[in-house]
């Protein structure tokens, strides 16, 4: 990693971090251990040190959802931005997925952020990271509506072989942290 991708990463985190104080209290984000990310239905802790980092080698640009024939339907900026923030406040224990699945890591307002693993290995990037991806599909996948409202859908993917996708919550066992402020808006692609 070269000092200018090492700048534009901290940059970036910290961005996150100052953010996160005025949209979203430390006291709101959580992170519960499901029966689908262990063998058991318990909660159980991970020591980080434990846990290697998966390598990113992130792809150029992401897939907005307007090229892809999904059913995705795009989500207000604000409550990515808020997911995003939610995911670089995780602990690095929540970002290990195991191989071959999806699995939400982060849900806010209307905006939900999966993160899939299409290798039959386990991985665990780093959080800050895989917030990184979120933000590269909002630079992207940005659409305003005739009112001026901004909202976003798409999916990036690592060469390593996993990939973040940012849409509207649809999933009914997933339970969205309720907006500490107004960032929910209808989809402009509906």
């Amino acid at each position: 990693m070269n000092l200018s991708t090492l700048t534009t990463t901290l940059f970036g985190v910290l961005n996150l971090v100052l953010a996160t104080e005025t949209l979203l209290p430390k006291d709101k984000i959580s992170h519960t251990v499901s029966s689908e990310e262990t063998d058991q239905n318990m909660e159980i802790p991970i020591n980080e040190r434990d846990i290697p980092l998966t390598p990113i080698s992130r792809e150029e640009n992401p897939l907005c959802c307007k090229q892809m024939a999904r059913d995705w339907l795009s989500v207000s900026t604000m409550c990515a931005t808020a997911a995003s923030q939610q995911i670089a406040l995780l602990p690095q224990s929540a970002c290990y997925i195991t191989g071959n699945t999806c699995k939400p890591l982060a849900c806010y307002g209307s905006a939900e952020v999966y993160f899939c693993n299409d290798k039959p290995y386990p991985q665990n990037p780093p959080c800050a990271e895989l917030a990184n991806f979120v933000a590269k599909i909002q630079g992207e996948c940005n659409a305003v509506d005739d009112k001026h409202a901004h909202f976003v859908c798409g999916q990036q993917f690592d060469t390593g072989g996993f990939n973040v996708v940012v849409k509207r919550a649809t999933d009914k066992n997933v339970k969205c942290q309720k907006p500490t402020f107004d960032c929910v808006g209808n989809s402009i692609w509906e």
